[in-house]
């Protein structure tokens, strides 16, 4: 894993090197917050709200990279009020999202008709209902 670190704040991305050594993909969670109780990330700590600011200086950093894709993840990426703008802004990069699509399938249906996105990933735990809602805090 690889760290593109802004220079004029705190802000991190990481570097997915998943892809045999390419570091043209990067991995950013834009949100920390979750609609669900899962435990998927315990240890977890709230980051804040990220201004719009920090995401164009992260923009210029991405842009002045060789990095062509981006994966937006999170906690639940379509909690976050930034993500139409990051999309918007990231109109040059092959966008990939990983959502659990319990709330806002209709943002979702809207992000995908009105902008280039390469996939939106939903995650599960189980492919049994019952294993999944369990899992994720739902009774």
């Amino acid at each position: 894993m690889y760290i593109l670190q802004n220079q004029k704040n705190s802000e991190q991305l990481r570097l997915d090197d998943a892809h045999d050594g390419c570091r043209d993909h990067i991995t950013w969670e834009i949100e920390s917050a979750c609609n669900l109780g899962c435990n998927c990330y315990p240890s977890r700590t709230k980051k804040g709200k990220t201004t719009r600011a920090k995401i164009k200086n992260l923009f210029d950093e991405i842009n002045r990279s060789q990095i062509t894709n981006v994966h937006i993840t999170g906690g639940e990426p379509t909690q976050s009020t930034d993500l139409e703008y990051i999309i918007q802004s990231l109109h040059n990069k092959r966008i990939y999202i990983t959502t659990n699509l319990v709330r806002n399938i209709e943002f979702v249906e809207h992000l995908l008709e009105s902008y280039k996105i390469h996939s939106v990933a939903v995650s599960l735990d189980s492919i049994q209902m019952n294993v999944n809602d369990a899992l994720r805090g739902k009774t």
